[in-house]
């Protein structure tokens, strides 16, 4: 899908903004591939969830012997998070790509079944049923936007988390 928005308004120049969306179907070993990264990234959460169990434990037989330091709880309580974070977007990311090609299929066979040379059918029909397939197509659109939205932040709390 293409955006352009477009100010007329100045006296000697106009504005133009033109943004793309964009979204990706995986079909057949691309998407084999990605359930595959998937799976390895679910299988490195489960032993981060392991280590945050563990230094939990820890905290908890220090907080007896020395006493409570809420500072400690900071870096599980992130690992926690983060991995959480991990596993609803690879949940939101895995059901997308999985249902890709059929969504996009039938969205796509909208367009293709609009009988624009049929003069039988009043033209107001066919761009609402345009507009309709064009709406749903960036809604589609929306929710990958989404996700990849969901992607870089947990990216930018893992790149936050690695120690130097």
């Amino acid at each position: 899908m293409l955006d352009i928005v477009t100010d007329f308004s100045g006296a000697e120049n106009a504005d133009v903004k033109v943004e793309v969306w964009h979204y990706g179907i995986l079909e057949s070993e691309p998407l084999q591939m990605y359930i595959i990264v998937q799976i390895l990234v679910l299988s490195c959460i489960l032993i981060m969830a392991l280590d945050v169990i563990n230094a939990i434990i820890k905290l908890v037989g220090d907080w007896r012997h020395r006493g409570f330091n809420a500072a400690h709880l900071i870096e599980p309580i992130v690992d926690f998070c983060s991995g959480t974070l991990a596993v609803v977007y690879v949940v939101l990311a895995l059901q997308q790509k999985i249902a890709s090609a059929d969504v996009t299929g039938k969205i796509l066979g909208k367009f293709s079944a609009i009988p624009w040379s049929d003069p039988e059918i009043e033209l107001s029909e066919k761009t609402s049923t345009f507009f309709e397939a064009t709406e749903e197509l960036m809604r589609l659109i929306g929710r990958e936007s989404f996700n990849n939205m969901l992607c870089y932040v947990l990216l930018l709390v893992t790149l936050f988390r690695v120690r130097s």
